[in-house]
């Protein structure tokens, strides 16, 4: 072969082997140039989004199960926990898709199963052992609230938010009367990132001990937020909360009488009149 067909040969335009976009009869595409080649991006990244999608769609229809059944006496809580509870499904869901697609011997396959386990081990441990346990006690906090008799309370101590100075001590029976009473309208309630304007803290001596944190909202006039909680030093455990308004006329009544409400007490720093 001459010397003009070995230059042939060497030729960088389309035919020749030398080219951009060069292709062997036999062998693979060449990529050059920053062009892509989806094959391959599915090939390394496709069978994982397939498991997690399939894994997805076992945790949404828990939540949906979870908020149907109203497995919590919080909305979100049992959105949550519908879906926690539902990840071992969804790895089995992955398990099965991947043994019927073949990826349990493919890159990507076994990886991603092996992360949505730890995953689902860690959210199903978090859900039993520190979630389910708090939600039972806030559930128990809450039916006792609903269940409180007048006789049953010997006093109620009102402090600041810290618990450090106390602000009223309660002993009539009127007054207690009024705070039983009032109790009956306590709805459960999901907070959302609330600001709250002031904050007291509210013990409940009886046969008993039952802890509360009562909050005022901005924006929410006439209605007072209250958290079941249980001090501990300084270490503040909190089991679920409520709202009501007529637990907020019986605070302002109360507090009022003694000329502390509306003066800033409930933030533990009291303004001037």
């Amino acid at each position: 072969m001459g010397w003009h067909g070995m230059a042939c040969g060497n030729d960088d335009g389309p035919s020749g082997n030398g080219g951009t976009n060069a292709r062997s009869p036999t062998g693979p595409r060449v990529i050059e140039n920053g062009e892509r080649d989806w094959r391959y991006i599915y090939m390394k990244w496709g069978r994982g989004l397939a498991l997690v999608a399939a894994y997805a769609m076992a945790v949404f229809f828990g939540s949906a199960v979870g908020l149907l059944l109203r497995i919590s006496h919080e909305s979100f809580m049992s959105l949550w926990l519908g879906g926690a509870l539902a990840t071992p499904v969804g790895v089995l869901l992955a398990w099965l898709l991947a043994r019927w697609r073949g990826y349990t011997r493919k890159p990507g396959g076994v990886s991603t199963l092996c992360w949505l386990g730890v995953i689902s081990t860690a959210t199903v441990g978090f859900a039993i052992f520190l979630e389910i346990p708090r939600l039972q006690e806030g559930q128990r906090r809450y039916e006792l609230l609903q269940s409180l008799d007048a006789g049953e309370v010997k006093a109620i101590a009102i402090y600041d938010k810290y618990g450090e100075r106390e602000l009223r001590w309660i002993t009539g029976a009127k007054d207690i009367a009024g705070f039983v009473s009032s109790c009956k309208d306590a709805k459960p309630w999901t907070p959302q990132h609330p600001r709250h304007s002031q904050s007291w803290y509210v013990v409940l001596e009886g046969q008993e001990r039952l802890e509360l944190i009562f909050s005022t909202l901005e924006g929410s006039p006439g209605v007072v937020v209250g958290k079941y909680v249980e001090k501990r030093g300084n270490v503040t455990r909190y089991y679920g909360a409520f709202r009501s308004r007529r637990l907020h006329t019986w605070l302002m009544s109360t507090l009022d009488k003694a000329g502390l409400w509306g003066r800033g007490y409930g933030d533990g720093a009291p303004k001037s009149p």
